[in-house]
């Protein structure tokens, strides 16, 4: 388990310094991938700080002076903190700690801490996030696919204008401007059967301000449906990156813009322009972009 990442955020929240300080050197806690992010010497202290530093596991004293580990809680939930709580208790608050388990704490340990005990409910608590992330990570992913289905679907002429606007809803996607315009991106030598070696966050920052840039990597060619971004605008500053590439590599791509369109319902118009110049691009070889 060591060195696994990534590595999740741990708070301990105690008033007693030396209660803190056992916690910390209790067990080893970068083998169970965690970190510890703050300290919170009381409850409102360790409010704050899950507020600053949203950890995503927080060890909590049950009674401190000023707000209990219960009010905590209480209100880190009214705050829509989702983090995971272990709650500390003596055996005189035994009772008290279990009616904490309706606020969702994932478990609580009676003082002097077991290390045994405290180990295999951090790891039942690993056990969780990561569960957590591996399946937030497969929406993430099935998002960004489902969004480059629409990036595709929106290419295409025949395709249900209707059906695309409710995906564009579903995914969040913004296509809320008055100009469009797509530009292809193309390696000269296309022998290589590759993808073009092209600096994304580069070709992003383009009119950062009044443009956004959706891509996409269609036929080997990286494909740039620009919202916000005239044919001029859009043209002149991939020729300012192309010159910079030649500079660096030694070698730059060949660009095709397509005339620009004012509805997201035309973009394919714009693309099967720019698409006509990459197909007879050997009439334009002296060329960087058309």
């Amino acid at each position: 388990m060591k060195g696994k990442m990534p590595m999740y955020q741990l708070m301990i929240i105690d008033d007693e310094p030396v209660v803190r300080e056992g916690i910390k050197q209790l067990i080893p806690w970068s083998e169970y991938n965690f970190t510890i992010c703050a300290e919170g010497v009381d409850g409102k202290d360790g409010l704050k700080k899950i507020l600053k530093y949203s950890p995503d596991l927080v060890l909590v004293d049950i009674k401190m002076p000023g707000m209990s580990g219960i009010e905590l809680i209480r209100e880190a939930k009214k705050l829509d903190f989702d983090g995971k709580f272990i709650i500390l208790t003596g055996h005189s608050d035994f009772e008290f700690a279990k009616s904490a388990i309706s606020l969702g704490v994932r478990a609580y340990l009676l003082k002097p801490i077991d290390e045994n005990e405290l180990r295999e409910n951090v790891k039942e608590v690993l056990a969780e996030l990561e569960a957590k992330k591996n399946l937030d990570d497969y929406y993430t992913l099935s998002e960004i696919k489902a969004r480059q289905v629409v990036l595709r679907r929106l290419l295409r002429p025949s395709e249900d204008k209707e059906c695309i606007h409710r995906e564009i809803k579903l995914y969040g996607m913004d296509f809320k401007y008055n100009c469009f315009c797509v530009a292809i991106i193309s390696q000269k030598d296309k022998d290589t059967g590759q993808e073009p070696e092209i600096d994304i966050e580069q070709v992003e920052n383009i009119q950062k301000k009044s443009a956004k840039i959706e891509s996409i990597y269609l036929d080997n060619n990286l494909v740039l449906i620009c919202k916000g971004c005239s044919y001029t605008e859009i043209k002149e500053h991939l020729l300012h990156y192309n010159q910079k590439v030649k500079i660096e590599k030694k070698e730059g791509f060949f660009i095709a813009v397509g005339q620009d369109v004012t509805r997201w319902e035309d973009i394919n118009f714009s693309y099967e322009c720019a698409k006509l110049l990459i197909d007879n691009e050997f009439l334009y070889k002296d060329m960087d972009a058309v």
